[in-house]
């Protein structure tokens, strides 16, 4: 079954706009064994997703797979590429955008084993056009026996593409050095440059254009041992040919992760990533929003969101049309009583244009498997479009393709952004569709000062039929009630201060 379950809705915006919302999984090309989806971008009406997925026979190799996805979140068309003998793997949280002509650029790394010499990794960028087609390749083969990978792709200000990514140098003690690719707009090889630093290893990860034809990339420092024991953020900006006119390394006093960052309206440069709070566990981390003059790399401001004694990932940078921040990525948990086996949450996070928190979100599956969120991206109707993978079951053999549309409030059940405060609860559900018949989507809200608790259905004999051990608030769980016979049931949420029901009908 090509898609698992799909959930439509929609709601009336304050200004006046429908925006339609939906929760999707997929099977990449019907496959159960894998699928990592990694970038999404909307065009004329549709939501187009880049990633790899893997074959489910040995050898198991990664494939390169795209999908067409409509506004209502049908899948409408998806596509397998290369052969099985050749294993890909796309890039990060940027490896798919749409052109000024109105098709899509994607970037990934091919891996190539030849029968008579060692593995060759071959960078790759691929203009599609809205019907899924290859128009044409651009390919740069490194050395034989050498690393190299791509991780984010960017139309430059004079129509040509640039993609970031990193690859391993022998002549350097770091090791790891990031380079940059560039084709033109037929898709020819201009050039590959490589940035390499004798302290520390350098990965690009993400890449954004200037308006002069260059672009600045922003990835992740490994300091050598004994020069820094923390890893630290990096952002660098090149000329049309590739040279460097200035480097910004963002040290820290804890480890770090890397760089994501975007051009802002302004023209200067929003960037995210996590810091690791200092004298906590190791998975404590939280995301920090930075921003950037883009003329001489200087910091204009920073700011910190999230909570304390959460683990965050960040994966994306993006901009609203009013100026406002998105962040998405995954949030790290702890399962209750074995911190050493947490899960992944996707998550969400708006704020102003100066980096001040107005919402965040999570979501999730009842089987509190992993899911987490690569990329977000705003939409024509003012709300936006997430895609990432998600784990459907506890055996975590298969990862869906996992694609979820949002209002302006982050919201898949409507209303979650009427908050308990407003109610005068400490705790309360919120249900969409309520009778459902395949897929029950519950927003649950609650009090900060409630632990964390456990949220479960159950029929009407009390038989447990859905179950999430660790059920915290500001989060949308999604059930999937297909396989449940039609009936009454009753879904509850417990924890050592409240219990909350709420009867669920299932057609």
């Amino acid at each position: 079954m090509r898609w698992l379950f799909i959930h439509i809705f929609y709601l009336i915006a304050t200004v006046g706009v429908a925006q339609t919302t939906f929760n999707v999984r997929f099977d990449a090309m019907g496959y159960e064994l894998g699928s990592t989806s990694a970038s999404i971008w909307p065009l004329n009406g549709n939501y187009y997703v880049m990633g790899h997925s893997r074959h489910p026979v040995e050898p198991f190799n990664p494939f390169l797979w795209f999908g067409k996805i409509s506004e209502s979140g049908s899948l409408i068309d998806e596509r397998q590429y290369y052969p099985d003998s050749v294993r890909i793997q796309s890039g990060y949280a940027s490896s798919l955008r749409g052109t000024s002509d109105e098709n899509l650029v994607g970037c990934f790394r091919k891996k190539v084993y030849p029968s008579d010499t060692e593995v060759i990794s071959v960078n790759c960028i691929v203009m599609f056009n809205q019907n899924l087609d290859t128009l044409w390749t651009c390919e740069y083969p490194g050395a034989p026996g050498t690393f190299q990978n791509i991780t984010g792709i960017c139309e430059t200000s004079d129509g040509d593409f640039m993609a970031s990514g990193l690859n391993d140098d022998n002549n350097f003690i770091a090791n790891n050095c990031g380079h940059i690719m560039k084709c033109d707009n037929g898709g020819d090889f201009l050039w590959m440059k490589t940035y390499c630093q004798q302290d520390y290893s350098t990965s690009f990860y993400s890449i954004t254009p200037t308006d002069d034809g260059g672009a600045i990339v922003g990835g992740l420092v490994i300091w050598h041992p004994w020069i820094n024991e923390n890893d630290d953020k990096i952002i660098m900006r090149i000329d049309v040919e590739g040279n460097e006119v200035w480097r910004t390394v963002i040290e820290n006093d804890t480890d770090t992760n890397s760089a994501y960052i975007q051009m802002s309206e302004d023209g200067n440069v929003l960037m995210s990533t996590v810091d690791r709070i200092e004298g906590t566990q190791t998975f404590e981390n939280i995301v920090v929003i930075h921003k950037y003059n883009s003329e001489d790399g200087e910091l204009i401001w920073a700011k910190t969101v999230g909570e304390e004694g959460h683990s965050y990932v960040v994966r994306r940078v993006a901009e609203m049309p009013n100026n406002d921040i998105v962040v998405c990525g995954p949030e790290l948990l702890p399962l209750p009583g074995d911190p050493l086996t947490p899960a992944y949450y996707g998550y969400i996070l708006r704020t102003d244009s100066e980096g001040e928190l107005l919402w965040k979100r999570h979501y999730a599956f009842e089987t509190g498997t992993d899911s987490e969120f690569r990329d977000v991206q705003p939409t024509p109707d003012g709300g936006l479009i997430a895609t990432g993978h998600a784990e459907p079951n506890d055996d975590y053999v298969s990862s869906d393709v996992w694609v979820v549309k949002t209002d302006e409030h982050g919201c898949v059940v409507p209303g979650c952004h009427t908050g308990i405060e407003e109610q005068g609860v400490s705790a309360q559900f919120k249900l969409y569709p309520n009778p459902a018949s395949n897929i029950l989507n519950v927003y649950l809200a609650t009090d900060a000062a409630l632990e964390v608790g456990e949220l479960a259905l159950t029929d009407l004999q009390g038989r447990e039929v859905k179950h999430v051990s660790q059920a915290i608030g500001n989060t949308t769980y999604m059930f999937n009630v297909e396989d449940l016979p039609a009936g009454v049931y009753v879904l509850s949420y417990r924890s050592e201060q409240v219990v909350v029901t709420e009867r669920v009908v299932i057609e």
